[in-house]
């Protein structure tokens, strides 16, 4: 075997181990992929209110654990706790969350916090708790809220067919644009509507 060849084997074998060991050995952001986090109120009406405290729970505990975790709230103050984060806005707005994974990895989502003024009074029309603009590909809660319901068909505008079938159901749209959410249950004759814009 003349030279070249022998050098071109021995710069392929060097190169081919150089890859196997900084795969093995480099760490694998894999695992963070599937990490999600969700925002619960306290007072459970499916809205997050001015002074109240909303609770922040990552999906995956295990994935995790003993990595550095920073909050970035929306409105410049950062938390820097793994478990039991809890948080109060002061005022109304649309915030984006951020969660930091050792500064390697980023979870976003966005929050609208309305002040208490913006309740209405409850009657026994069924009426569509949620946002009325999300963005796509963003996991949107809606919710009814009502006397006597125990049917719920929700159709989202996208799909052209009923979507879900409980009380409280979660939605992502995939393309923006304006949609209408029709609401039917067990005590009305026609559907409750709800717009929402995809942007």
């Amino acid at each position: 075997m003349d030279n070249k060849k022998t050098i071109t084997i021995i710069i392929l074998g060097l190169v081919a181990m150089v890859g196997i060991l900084l795969f093995l050995f480099l760490p694998s952001k894999s695992h963070l992929a599937n990490i999600d986090f969700y925002v619960y109120d306290t007072n459970d009406n499916f809205h997050y209110e001015v002074n109240e405290r909303l609770e922040l729970l990552v999906n995956d505990t295990a994935a995790i654990k003993g990595k550095r975790l920073i909050w970035e709230m929306g409105n410049g103050d950062t938390l820097m706790r793994n478990t039991d984060v809890s948080y109060t806005y002061r005022k109304a707005g649309k915030y984006l969350i951020t969660l930091k994974i050792d500064g390697k990895h980023s979870v976003n989502k966005y929050i609208k916090v309305i002040s208490g003024l913006e309740h209405e009074a409850i009657d026994s029309i069924p009426r569509i708790n949620g946002v009325s603009e999300g963005y796509q590909g963003e996991e949107l809660v809606f919710s009814a809220e009502g006397y006597g319901m125990d049917t719920w068909l929700w159709e989202f505008g996208e799909s052209g067919t009923v979507d879900a079938y409980e009380q409280q159901v979660v939605y992502s749209y995939d393309i923006p644009g304006e949609y209408t959410i029709s609401l039917q249950t067990n005590t009305t004759k026609y559907p409750v509507k709800h717009r929402i814009t995809i942007l």
